[in-house]
């Protein structure tokens, strides 16, 4: 029975935690990181960070404030605030928090360009730049010959991608950078949450220390491989004639700015 115990505990924590957040941070990577710098080009940096951490800061509490205001008072067995009503007030925290961070990214996107129209920089501000790329490469190995370039946003290759299932439509931008990575990151602070008021199957807190710990050390993993990225790349791929000379090239962080793609 401890084999068992130990198997759904490690499951648990692997599955529940460890890929939920996989997932999210790819989700993060590709549409809020992912070719950011196109986005600088646009409306400039600091519009564009006043964006990503106003939306970032919007989600986060509004999160909070939905998981966390329905809780029971110490005499009575009913919420002090129905799950409906804190839903309510966390989306109008989130959504009021991201008008504002919106508007005055807008609004200091006119100091770096002026000319800009207002769709202009919405779109620079809040568009998925990462996730269009990632649809151009796909997208245009489906090309037969003669059919020219998939352009991203344009009424024509919009439309094909909408209607050919073996292409990637505009709303794949909007559930990676958007839909999933949110959903990803209230389902993670659920389980928190649940786990916090109910230790999970009701086994003991040493027993579930084996899972946090399994957990602990996937997200070492994930630090090591954004810290460097060169470990996950093919070796013949640094040139590097020794053993020594590669195991250094892998343990050394990529510059700021970095057209290094591995082969």
């Amino acid at each position: 029975d401890s084999g068992l115990v130990m198997l759904d505990i490690v499951d648990r924590y692997i599955n529940t935690w460890g890929m939920v957040l996989i997932g999210m941070l790819e989700c993060f990577a590709v549409g809020w990181v992912y070719k950011i710098d196109s986005q600088y080009k646009k409306v400039g940096k600091v519009a564009v960070l006043i964006y990503n951490t106003g939306f970032f800061i919007a989600l986060v509490l509004g999160t909070i404030l939905a998981i966390s205001l329905p809780v029971q008072s110490d005499d009575s067995t009913e919420p002090l605030m129905s799950e409906s009503s804190a839903f309510g007030v966390g989306m109008a925290v989130f959504i009021g928090i991201w008008i504002t961070a919106t508007c005055v990214a807008c609004i200091h996107a006119l100091s770096y360009d002026e000319n800009l129209s207002l769709c202009t920089r919405l779109w620079a501000l809040a568009g998925w730049y990462g996730a269009d790329e990632l649809r151009v490469m796909a997208n245009n190995t489906q090309r037969k010959e003669g059919e020219g370039d998939w352009i991203p946003n344009t009424w024509k290759s919009e439309i094909e991608a909408f209607w050919r299932h073996d292409c990637f439509a505009i709303s794949f931008g909007f559930l990676i950078k958007y839909f999933s990575c949110c959903l990803l990151f209230v389902v993670s602070l659920i389980n928190i949450k649940n786990d916090i008021i109910t230790r999970y199957g009701g086994y003991p807190s040493n027993l579930l220390a084996v899972g946090q710990l399994i957990f602990a050390f996937m997200l070492c993993l994930i630090l090591f491989i954004g810290l460097f990225p060169r470990v996950m790349y093919d070796p013949k791929f640094s040139g590097k004639s020794t053993t020594i000379k590669r195991i250094q090239w892998m343990l050394t962080p990529l510059p700021a700015k970095t057209d290094e793609v591995p082969s």
